[in-house]
């Protein structure tokens, strides 16, 4: 039987160089001219729109937990791209949909606000249209864009809001949520001279008081002198509200929330400089709790801490070289 597997492999590694050597033309075309048609290159042209995407399965076990609930994760994930380009136009439409089965186990082990964080997600990520005219760069719609040069997190990157729902377990560029914002970009030379208005309250998402990943819990059990927290609650559902509404109240509001930025980057040989200033508003929030009254009241069936987000101005530069 050995023998007869050896022979069959043999045969197959044999065939295609037997097949080679009784073609009369092989080895003999090193003088012959290889011509490309131009038009074969022109792959945007003949593909102006184009879908990718691609999907995930990720299972994981919670080993702190293991006697409980041991199930930390069953998450099945997809993402598709569209993106179209012709001339001096593009458009982009990109979105992120998953389930995760882990929250199918001891499902009455889990709040309202943490099912509905992590067990079904639909997000929608960039949505654009963009523009350019020579060295001008116009873009509109929702966008991800990364500000401030840095190799991981930098305290000038805050166009975007983050995906905080699983800290440490994603990529920065995986945790980015697109923002609405209007984009003009100027370059000349090496330089880079770029305004951003950003029209959308985003602040994210984060993980619900009594998710998996909140350090809420933990602060209200350690001490002497744990909280009942399950006898006070009752039941009810705790959660997190913003202040501000996405896009304001009213005309008014939505002026006001205006978030501007400018930037001017220089990239050169071996080296890289840029000056930034924004003014935005805080991502992380200043808590606000419930008053005692309403924690206690049973007539109350959700309760939130409410996030403010103020305004503040960032100034910075970045560089590198070498």
């Amino acid at each position: 039987m050995k023998v007869l597997l050896r022979g069959l492999v043999f045969l197959i590694l044999l065939a295609p160089v037997t097949a080679l050597a009784q073609d009369e033309d092989w080895g003999d075309g090193a003088d012959e001219e290889i011509t490309i048609d131009e038009s074969d290159l022109q792959i945007e042209d003949a593909l102006p729109v184009s879908l990718t995407g691609f999907f995930r399965s990720a299972w994981a076990l919670w080993v702190e937990r293991f006697d409980d609930n041991p199930w930390a994760r069953g998450k099945q994930s997809l993402d598709l791209k569209l993106t179209a380009k012709k001339k001096f136009v593009r458009f982009v439409i990109d979105g992120h949909a998953s389930w995760d089965a882990a929250y199918l186990h001891k499902r009455d082990s889990y709040d309202k606000p943490t099912l509905e964080a992590y067990e079904f997600s639909l997000i929608g990520k960039e949505m654009f249209i963009g523009y350019t005219f020579g060295p001008v760069d116009i873009t509109l719609g929702r966008q991800i864009v990364a500000w401030g040069e840095g190799d991981t997190m930098s305290p000038l990157d805050v166009v975007n809001p983050r995906d905080l729902r699983e800290p440490g377990l994603a990529d920065l560029d995986d945790i980015r949520m697109a923002v609405l914002a209007t984009r003009v970009g100027v370059f000349y030379r090496s330089h880079r001279f770029e305004a951003m208005v950003l029209h959308e309250a985003n602040f994210g998402l984060r993980s619900p008081p009594f998710g998996p990943f909140s350090p809420l819990p933990a602060l209200l059990n350690s001490g002497d002198s744990p909280l009942p927290i399950g006898d006070i609650l009752g039941g009810r559902n705790f959660g997190y509200k913003d202040a501000e509404e996405p896009f304001g109240d009213g005309m008014g509001g939505f002026f006001s929330q205006q978030q501007p930025l400018f930037r001017w980057v220089y990239k050169g040989a071996g080296i890289d400089v840029g000056a930034y200033v924004a003014h935005t508003m805080d991502k992380q929030g200043v808590f606000e709790f419930p008053s005692p009254a309403d924690i206690l009241s049973p007539e109350r069936p959700d309760l939130a801490i409410t996030l403010k987000h103020p305004f503040f101005t960032t100034v910075g530069t970045s560089g590198a070289w070498g």
